[in-house]
C-alpha cells in the first residue's frame, strides 16, 4: 500500500476519525464502561475534514514521485521480479539513489503515520513536522534497513 493509497483510504473512512467513533473506542478501551472525564476530553476533540486528507496526499505526492524515479526501479528490477538482465548493472540503479533520499521518504512516512495516529487515537490536529523522528533514531534504522537490502542483494546475485 502507498502513503497516497493509505490517506485515501482514512480521507474515504473519515467517519472513524469522528467524536462517535472515537468516543466509542474510548468506551470499549474503558472495558465498557464511561470514563468520567471522557465528556470534557470529548469537548476539545478535532474531527478531520476531507482538506486535511487532501493536504496530507498532496505532501505524498511529492514523496511518491522521489520513490517512483529513484527507488521503485529497484524494488521492480532487483527485488520483486529479478530482472536478470539487470543484474550486472544493479549497481546503476542504486547510484541513483542517496541514503538522504531514503531517509527523507521514511521521515515523512513516520509523520503520516503520527498525523494520522493523532486523529484517530486522540482526535488532535498536528503538523507533518510535529512528528519529527529523533536523527540518530532515524539513522539507526536507516542503517539497518540498509544493511538488511545489501544482504538481500548479496543473496540475489549469489542466486544468478
Amino acid at each position: 500500500m502507498t502513503a497516497q493509497s493509505f490517506i485515501t483510504r482514512c480521507r474515504a473512512e473519515i467517519k472513524q476519525f469522528s467524536k462517535t467513533a472515537l468516543e466509542a473506542r474510548r468506551i470499549k478501551g474503558a472495558g465498557g464502561e464511561r470514563p468520567e472525564w471522557l465528556d470534557d476530553y470529548l469537548r476539545e476533540v478535532y474531527e478531520p475534514a476531507a482538506a486535511d486528507f487532501d493536504t496530507l496526499i498532496g505532501a505524498a505526492n511529492r514523496y511518491g514521485e522521489l520513490y517512483r524515479r529513484k527507488f521503485e526501479p529497484i524494488r521492480h528490477k532487483v527485488f520483486a521480479h529479478k530482472d536478470f538482465d539487470t543484474m550486472g548493472s544493479k549497481d546503476a540503479l542504486f547510484a541513483n539513489t542517496t541514503i538522504a533520499q531514503a531517509e527523507e521518504i521514511l521521515l515523512f512516512l513516520r509523520q503520516v503515520v503520527g498525523v494520522v495516529n493523532e486523529l484517530f487515537q486522540n482526535g488532535r490536529i498536528t503538523e507533518l513536522v510535529d512528528h519529527n523522528t529523533d536523527q540518530k533514531k532515524l539513522e539507526s534504522e536507516v542503517r539497518a534497513g540498509v544493511a538488511a537490502l545489501l544482504r538481500k542483494t548479496i543473496e540475489v546475485r549469489d542466486q544468478s
